[in-house]
């Protein structure tokens, strides 16, 4: 695989290329292409959240944003 990679200035690249021919060989190759089983999500799970939305809505489960569930992470550690 030949990369191109494009610096930022003289010390840091930030991008790197590969030629389309080569991505779209990889991107076949993936467990991760669209249509794949690993877009497939079991049904155990699709209830588990299902049940979360419902505790929600009644009233029996608060959500937090992002910031605050990493403090409430970071604060036990």
């Amino acid at each position: 695989m030949k990369a191109h990679y494009i610096p930022e200035n003289r010390s840091t690249t930030t991008r790197k290329f590969i030629p389309v021919q080569e991505w779209n060989s990889l991107k076949s190759e993936s467990l991760l292409t669209e249509g794949s089983e690993s877009y497939h999500i079991p049904d155990w799970q699709k209830e588990i959240v299902l049940k979360r939305i419902q505790a929600f809505e009644s009233g029996t489960e608060e959500l937090l944003d992002f910031e605050e569930a990493m403090k409430e992470i970071e604060k036990d550690l």
